[in-house]
């Protein structure tokens, strides 16, 4: 169950909407920690081009505010609230 806007007030009067999705989001990262963890055959992270911390890193970060955010994290992101994030790198040019 999602918190709403109303729920939350009534839980915390201080907690704001990105709490919520902190929340929600370190909760998915603790609940399906093989998805997260980059030694399980799980993990969403298969490139290994995408620098992906250690499993204690990425669940100490997702609880830390205002921490460090890593791809990983933004795929906890998404499956929390079922959305599609698209991610884009602009093409590398050489100078000089």
């Amino acid at each position: 169950m999602f918190l709403t806007e109303s729920r939350i007030t009534a839980l915390d009067p201080e907690m704001t909407i990105l709490d919520s999705c902190s929340l929600q989001t370190a909760s998915k990262v603790i609940k399906q920690a093989s998805f997260y963890d980059v030694t399980s055959m799980q993990c969403v992270v298969s490139d290994d081009h995408i620098v992906t911390s250690q499993y204690a890193t990425v669940q100490h970060d997702v609880l830390t505010a205002q921490h460090n955010t890593e791809q990983v994290h933004l795929y906890a992101v998404s499956a929390t609230f079922n959305l599609s994030i698209q991610s884009y790198i602009p093409p590398f040019t050489a100078t000089g």
